[in-house]
Protein backbone atom coordinates (compact mmCIF):
# COMPACT_ATOMS: atom_id res chain seq x y z
CA UNK A 1 0.00 0.00 0.00
CA UNK A 2 1.24 3.50 -1.12
CA UNK A 3 1.68 6.05 1.55
CA UNK A 4 -0.28 9.05 0.86
CA UNK A 5 -0.01 12.52 2.75
CA UNK A 6 -3.13 12.21 4.39
CA UNK A 7 -2.22 9.48 6.55
CA UNK A 8 1.34 10.10 7.20
CA UNK A 9 2.84 12.43 10.12
CA UNK A 10 5.95 14.48 9.27
CA UNK A 11 7.84 15.26 12.48
CA UNK A 12 10.78 17.62 11.97
CA UNK A 13 14.06 17.44 13.78
CA UNK A 14 16.55 20.36 13.52
CA UNK A 15 20.42 19.65 14.31
CA UNK A 16 22.29 20.94 17.52
CA UNK A 17 25.44 22.79 16.69
CA UNK A 18 28.58 20.19 17.53
CA UNK A 19 30.54 21.37 19.93
CA UNK A 20 33.81 20.92 17.55
CA UNK A 21 32.44 23.72 14.81
CA UNK A 22 31.83 26.25 18.09
CA UNK A 23 34.10 28.27 20.34
CA UNK A 24 33.96 26.88 23.61
CA UNK A 25 32.89 30.48 24.87
CA UNK A 26 29.85 30.61 22.59
CA UNK A 27 29.42 27.50 22.33
CA UNK A 28 25.78 27.23 24.81
CA UNK A 29 24.47 30.12 23.67
CA UNK A 30 24.99 28.97 20.39
CA UNK A 31 23.07 25.96 21.40
CA UNK A 32 20.44 27.92 23.16
CA UNK A 33 19.36 29.92 20.70
CA UNK A 34 18.95 27.25 17.92
CA UNK A 35 17.08 25.95 20.05
CA UNK A 36 15.05 28.18 21.02
CA UNK A 37 14.16 29.06 17.47
CA UNK A 38 13.77 25.53 16.13
CA UNK A 39 10.91 25.51 18.64
CA UNK A 40 9.65 28.55 17.78
CA UNK A 41 9.27 27.16 14.16
CA UNK A 42 7.63 24.26 15.14
CA UNK A 43 10.24 21.62 15.02
CA UNK A 44 9.46 18.65 17.22
CA UNK A 45 12.86 17.77 18.27
CA UNK A 46 16.78 18.74 17.64
CA UNK A 47 19.66 16.07 16.89
CA UNK A 48 22.16 15.95 19.57
CA UNK A 49 25.47 14.38 18.05
CA UNK A 50 28.00 12.14 20.01
CA UNK A 51 31.50 10.88 19.51
CA UNK A 52 35.07 11.17 21.07
CA UNK A 53 35.04 14.45 20.05
CA UNK A 54 32.55 16.35 21.51
CA UNK A 55 30.57 17.46 24.17
CA UNK A 56 28.61 14.85 26.32
CA UNK A 57 24.70 15.09 24.51
CA UNK A 58 23.02 14.29 27.75
CA UNK A 59 24.11 17.22 29.12
CA UNK A 60 23.62 19.21 26.10
CA UNK A 61 20.38 18.02 25.93
CA UNK A 62 19.84 18.89 29.50
CA UNK A 63 20.66 22.62 28.14
CA UNK A 64 18.16 22.34 25.93
CA UNK A 65 15.66 21.30 28.22
CA UNK A 66 16.58 24.01 30.55
CA UNK A 67 15.99 26.70 27.86
CA UNK A 68 12.55 25.38 25.77
CA UNK A 69 9.56 24.70 26.60
CA UNK A 70 8.25 21.83 23.94
CA UNK A 71 11.55 20.57 22.09
CA UNK A 72 12.48 16.97 22.54
CA UNK A 73 16.23 16.39 22.32
CA UNK A 74 17.06 13.59 19.89
CA UNK A 75 20.21 11.94 21.43
CA UNK A 76 22.33 9.54 19.47
CA UNK A 77 23.65 6.90 21.73
CA UNK A 78 26.30 4.29 21.60
CA UNK A 79 26.37 1.27 23.16
CA UNK A 80 30.25 1.50 23.99
CA UNK A 81 30.01 4.88 25.81
CA UNK A 82 27.25 3.36 28.51
CA UNK A 83 25.43 1.01 29.84
CA UNK A 84 22.02 0.29 28.78
CA UNK A 85 20.78 1.08 32.13
CA UNK A 86 22.33 4.17 32.61
CA UNK A 87 20.58 5.45 29.46
CA UNK A 88 17.53 4.32 30.76
CA UNK A 89 18.11 6.05 34.23
CA UNK A 90 18.97 9.15 32.49
CA UNK A 91 16.24 9.23 30.41
CA UNK A 92 14.04 8.27 33.14
CA UNK A 93 15.72 11.11 35.74
CA UNK A 94 15.43 13.98 32.80
CA UNK A 95 11.35 13.07 32.59
CA UNK A 96 11.32 13.14 36.27
CA UNK A 97 12.93 16.59 36.80
CA UNK A 98 11.09 18.53 33.20
CA UNK A 99 8.41 16.10 31.98
CA UNK A 100 9.59 15.96 28.78
CA UNK A 101 10.33 13.29 26.31
CA UNK A 102 13.41 12.54 24.99
CA UNK A 103 14.16 10.49 21.23
CA UNK A 104 16.73 8.32 21.05
CA UNK A 105 18.94 8.26 17.68
CA UNK A 106 20.47 4.40 18.31
CA UNK A 107 23.86 4.17 16.82
CA UNK A 108 25.23 0.94 15.90
CA UNK A 109 29.27 2.20 14.74
CA UNK A 110 31.20 5.16 14.85
CA UNK A 111 33.98 6.04 13.03
CA UNK A 112 36.81 3.90 13.51
CA UNK A 113 39.33 5.48 15.08
CA UNK A 114 36.89 6.35 17.96
CA UNK A 115 36.18 2.52 18.42
CA UNK A 116 39.70 1.72 18.05
CA UNK A 117 40.55 3.86 21.02
CA UNK A 118 37.85 2.59 22.95
CA UNK A 119 39.03 -1.27 22.40
CA UNK A 120 35.34 -1.93 20.83
CA UNK A 121 36.61 -4.94 18.81
CA UNK A 122 32.72 -5.72 18.12
CA UNK A 123 32.51 -6.97 14.61
CA UNK A 124 30.36 -4.81 12.48
CA UNK A 125 27.43 -7.25 11.40
CA UNK A 126 27.60 -7.73 15.80
CA UNK A 127 27.40 -4.32 16.17
CA UNK A 128 23.47 -4.69 14.99
CA UNK A 129 22.96 -7.94 16.96
CA UNK A 130 24.33 -5.74 20.60
CA UNK A 131 22.28 -2.24 19.53
CA UNK A 132 19.44 -4.52 19.39
CA UNK A 133 19.76 -6.52 22.70
CA UNK A 134 20.75 -2.74 24.12
CA UNK A 135 17.62 -1.02 23.15
CA UNK A 136 15.25 -4.25 23.94
CA UNK A 137 16.97 -3.68 27.69
CA UNK A 138 16.08 -0.03 27.50
CA UNK A 139 12.65 -0.69 26.11
CA UNK A 140 11.92 -2.89 28.98
CA UNK A 141 13.43 -0.85 31.80
CA UNK A 142 11.23 1.98 30.82
CA UNK A 143 8.11 0.17 30.08
CA UNK A 144 7.40 -1.51 32.94
CA UNK A 145 7.00 -0.70 36.72
CA UNK A 146 8.55 -4.55 37.87
CA UNK A 147 11.92 -5.68 38.03
CA UNK A 148 13.31 -6.60 34.14
CA UNK A 149 15.57 -9.74 34.11
CA UNK A 150 17.07 -9.94 30.53
CA UNK A 151 20.05 -12.64 29.30
CA UNK A 152 21.28 -12.09 25.79
CA UNK A 153 24.64 -12.45 23.98
CA UNK A 154 26.09 -9.07 25.13
CA UNK A 155 24.15 -8.31 28.13
CA UNK A 156 22.44 -9.97 30.99
CA UNK A 157 20.74 -8.23 34.11
CA UNK A 158 18.51 -9.52 36.70
CA UNK A 159 15.59 -8.06 38.46
CA UNK A 160 16.72 -4.65 37.60
CA UNK A 161 13.82 -2.14 38.43
CA UNK A 162 13.95 1.36 37.06
CA UNK A 163 13.22 4.04 39.99
CA UNK A 164 12.00 6.85 39.34
CA UNK A 165 9.51 4.71 36.91
CA UNK A 166 8.72 6.93 33.64
CA UNK A 167 4.76 7.83 32.98
CA UNK A 168 3.78 6.03 29.69
CA UNK A 169 3.45 9.25 27.34
CA UNK A 170 7.33 10.45 28.02
CA UNK A 171 8.05 6.48 26.59
CA UNK A 172 11.06 7.43 24.46
CA UNK A 173 10.71 7.41 20.61
CA UNK A 174 13.75 5.79 19.09
CA UNK A 175 15.38 5.39 15.29
CA UNK A 176 17.93 2.88 13.35
CA UNK A 177 17.95 1.11 10.57
CA UNK A 178 19.40 -1.76 12.30
CA UNK A 179 16.37 -1.68 14.64
CA UNK A 180 13.64 -1.60 12.27
CA UNK A 181 15.95 -4.49 10.17
CA UNK A 182 16.19 -6.32 13.86
CA UNK A 183 12.40 -6.03 14.03
CA UNK A 184 12.38 -3.99 17.56
CA UNK A 185 9.61 -1.16 17.80
CA UNK A 186 9.57 1.15 20.05
CA UNK A 187 6.07 2.94 21.24
CA UNK A 188 6.41 5.68 18.39
CA UNK A 189 6.90 3.20 15.74
CA UNK A 190 3.61 0.60 17.06
CA UNK A 191 1.09 3.96 17.08
CA UNK A 192 0.82 5.87 13.99
CA UNK A 193 2.54 5.61 10.67
CA UNK A 194 5.58 8.52 10.92
CA UNK A 195 8.12 9.95 8.70
CA UNK A 196 11.08 12.51 10.51
CA UNK A 197 12.99 14.85 8.57
CA UNK A 198 16.08 16.41 9.82
CA UNK A 199 17.33 19.61 8.87
CA UNK A 200 20.89 20.23 9.00
CA UNK A 201 22.50 23.29 9.83
CA UNK A 202 24.80 24.70 6.75
CA UNK A 203 25.93 27.95 8.15
CA UNK A 204 26.59 29.98 10.80
CA UNK A 205 24.33 32.69 12.92
CA UNK A 206 21.38 32.90 14.36
CA UNK A 207 17.62 33.05 13.21
CA UNK A 208 15.76 36.14 13.92
CA UNK A 209 11.93 36.58 14.19
CA UNK A 210 10.60 34.07 10.77
CA UNK A 211 7.47 34.19 9.05
CA UNK A 212 7.34 30.78 7.90
CA UNK A 213 9.93 27.54 8.54
CA UNK A 214 10.57 27.34 5.02
CA UNK A 215 12.25 30.65 5.08
CA UNK A 216 14.63 29.98 8.28
CA UNK A 217 15.72 26.91 6.28
CA UNK A 218 16.49 29.15 3.35
CA UNK A 219 18.75 32.01 5.41
CA UNK A 220 20.04 29.36 7.54
CA UNK A 221 21.68 27.19 4.68
CA UNK A 222 19.65 23.85 6.05
CA UNK A 223 19.50 20.68 3.66
CA UNK A 224 16.48 18.32 4.84
CA UNK A 225 17.67 14.27 4.99
CA UNK A 226 14.35 11.90 5.28
CA UNK A 227 14.45 9.16 7.82
CA UNK A 228 11.63 7.15 6.84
Amino acid sequence: MVDTLSDVQLEVFCTCPQSSMVSREKYVDEVKAVARWSEECGCKGILVYTDNSLVDPWLVSQVILQNTKKLCPLVAVQPAYMHPYAVAKIVSSLAHLYERRIFLNMVAGGFTTDLAALNDTTPHDKRYARLIEYTSIIQQLLGSSGPVTYEGEFYTIRNLRMTPPLPAPLLPGASSVGLVEGGVKMPSQRRVRKRSCICERSGSGIAGSMSSMVKVWRTKGFSTVGNG
